[in-house]
């Protein structure tokens, strides 16, 4: 007698059908019985656990936290936008949320600057112009007469007084020093303009000042500078926008010169091949600036001034002799000098005097500013 196959076996355990007699009485039919019958019962548990409703509330916790995270996060990321405000945060004014919404209005604004060559002190003309300069020079003049004091302390409050006074002290001292002061006044000033000058000169007449021009008075001494022969060597004027980099550059350039002599060895035996390297320099000014409005109703702006003036050592090459021949070059140095000053409306600002390159005259740089827009 044949075996009932698989299919009429398992339809028999799960009851789709009788059971075939033969199973009965075949042992190899009825162990496969004994398995499809776990088999049920592993199906009949699966089915059950599948038919359980699923524990979802345990999921809601996790979900709310994570939303309020990403609310929080992108409250941050849009502090600009009104409506993120934070609950705790007051309602803006109308005011307040009006100049949020309207744009920054973009200045325009028309920078002067003069280079001035001479060796007159411009610092004491410019000061002339001051209204308060007669008090400061009494006050100058006093605090110097009380350094021959034999009281130190009266000396040390002079000169903590001097110092507090800053560079525009400078004309009023470079003045009382060439006449008849004390040797110990004149070591005590000295000193000073040390440290004034962070090291750079005792002389008051070489340490650079910075002197402002009221606007009412930036003509007169405009005219002044023409009656005694101060021509400016340069005057770019330049209009940028706030914020915008804008440069000046009034150049012109050496004939070619070498600057540097290559050996080289090619490899074939022979010797070196010298090979000089020629350069064009250029020499003058040129000037990066920048420009802030601090207060636009009273014209208040903060300039960034990167200047550079390049000059040669001499007006002609000179002849540099070498193992690899003679070559002509030329000595060229730059002088950097950084201006950070807040100028107002209509009113000049001058700085110097600034140390030549030419090893001659000092020069001046008179800064103005406006806008334009």
């Amino acid at each position: 007698m044949s075996h009932p196959t698989l299919e009429e076996l398992t339809h028999a355990v799960h009851g789709l059908s009788e059971g075939p007699p033969h199973v009965e009485t075949c042992l190899e039919c009825r162990d496969m019985i004994s398995r499809l019958e776990e088999e049920l019962v592993l199906l009949r548990r699966a089915e059950s656990v599948e038919g359980r409703p699923r524990r979802i509330w345990k999921w809601i916790p996790l979900a709310a936290a994570s939303l309020m995270m990403l609310w929080i996060f992108g409250l941050i990321l849009r502090t600009d936008e009104p409506r993120l405000r934070s609950p705790l945060a007051p309602p803006p004014t109308p005011d307040a949320a009006q100049e949020e919404q309207a744009p920054k209005p973009q200045h325009l604004l028309t920078v002067s600057l003069s280079l001035l060559t001479t060796s007159k002190n411009l610092a004491a003309k410019a000061q002339a112009f001051n209204p308060k300069y007669e008090e400061l020079s009494a006050r100058i003049e006093k605090r110097v007469r009380t350094l021959d004091s034999k009281n130190p302390h009266d000396r040390e409050g002079a000169l903590r007084e001097l110092e507090s006074l800053g560079l525009q002290i400078l004309p009023k001292i470079a003045e009382l020093q060439q006449g008849a002061l004390p040797a110990e006044s004149k070591a005590s000033l000295s000193a000073l303009v040390s440290k004034l000058s962070g090291g750079f000169s005792e002389d008051p007449a070489r340490v650079s000042t910075v002197v402002r021009i009221p606007k009412e008075a930036v003509v007169d001494f405009n005219k002044g500078l023409e009656k005694e022969g101060v021509k400016p060597r340069f005057i770019p004027n330049l209009t940028v926008f706030e914020g915008q980099l804008g440069s000046i550059v009034a150049q012109e350039e050496l004939p070619p010169f070498v600057n540097q002599v290559d050996l080289i060895f090619a490899g074939d035996e022979k010797g070196f091949a010298c090979k000089p390297i020629s350069q064009i320099a250029k020499i003058g000014f040129s000037c990066v600036v920048q420009a802030h409005v601090k207060d636009a109703a009273a014209e208040e702006v903060k300039l960034e001034l990167d200047v550079k003036r390049t000059a040669a050592s001499a007006s002609e090459a000179r002849k540099v002799k070498t193992p690899a021949g003679t070559f002509e070059h030329v000595d060229v140095r730059t002088l950097r000098i950084v201006l950070s000053p807040i100028v107002k409306g209509g009113e000049s600002v001058l700085f110097g005097p600034l140390p030549s390159l030419e090893e001659k005259e000092a020069f001046w740089i008179l800064v103005s500013c406006r806008l334009a827009k």
